[in-house]
């Protein structure tokens, strides 16, 4: 699926830029499947001094031992709004963290994205200031920029082709 795909991508992404992946531990037998890939981090809070069973599914985290580099919800078909949830969770429980938080969808679910950051929920946290969107494209684009180095890849460069939401 396109989930597992994109997924797969930001793995391998993490792992170029030098980073820790942690994926929730139901996906992580599907990865190693198709993708013979089992290089997880064994606890998404190894380290991290979060309550983990509101943020262990996010659906990809790039991580160093004591800190969180960038944390990616991919959507897919059920809804955007699960994925803001845990977002919103983890910016609750973890407030002094300063790492992106991506919202990974194809260009045409950015309106249903926008939509879902405007709920009273997500204003009160200022969460248009914390997420950014990713766009299937540009990780496709990334992802083969890449596909033969793993030298000079970082979060900065997604950021970088992130959009702010509103």
């Amino acid at each position: 699926s396109d989930h597992i795909i994109m997924q797969y991508k930001l793995i391998s992404l993490g792992k170029k830029a030098g980073s820790k992946v942690w994926i929730p531990k139901n996906d992580q037998s599907r990865i190693e499947k198709e993708y013979q890939f089992n290089e997880f981090e064994k606890e998404f809070t190894a380290g991290i001094d979060v309550p983990s069973k509101y943020v262990d599914n996010i659906d990809v985290v790039w991580k160093e031992e004591f800190r969180i580099d960038a944390a990616f919800e991919i959507e897919n078909s059920t809804s955007i709004y699960s994925g803001l949830l845990r977002f919103s969770d983890l910016s609750i429980i973890a407030p002094n963290s300063t790492y992106p938080l991506f919202i990974v969808a194809p260009r045409s679910k950015r309106n249903k994205l926008v939509e879902q950051i405007k709920r009273p929920t997500f204003k009160k946290i200022e969460f248009d200031r914390k997420v950014r969107y990713l766009s299937y494209e540009a990780v496709n684009e990334v992802d083969d920029f890449f596909a033969n180095s793993n030298s000079g890849l970082n979060i900065d460069l997604l950021y970088g082709k992130s959009e702010a939401i509103l």
